[in-house]
């Protein structure tokens, strides 16, 4: 779920639309939706897709770790 809340955010903040963010990424809209909500696993092919289309870097989707070893 971290993983599509991130995206949604970086998504909102260019104003890009869901329909939009899906069509320009290659991918379904409702699956698009799915992976925003965080119903379903994203393949590491698809948040590349993702990240190349809001022009953002693919670790940015990631949560960092606050874990001092």
């Amino acid at each position: 779920m971290a993983i599509g809340t991130r995206i949604r955010e970086v998504r909102r903040s260019r104003r890009i639309s869901q329909e939009d963010a899906a069509r320009l990424a290659g991918i379904d809209r409702a699956y698009y939706g799915r992976i925003e909500r965080g119903k379903v696993n994203v393949s590491a092919v698809n948040l590349l897709k993702i990240a190349e289309m809001l022009v953002t870097s693919f670790g940015r989707f990631f949560p960092t770790s606050r874990c001092i070893l």
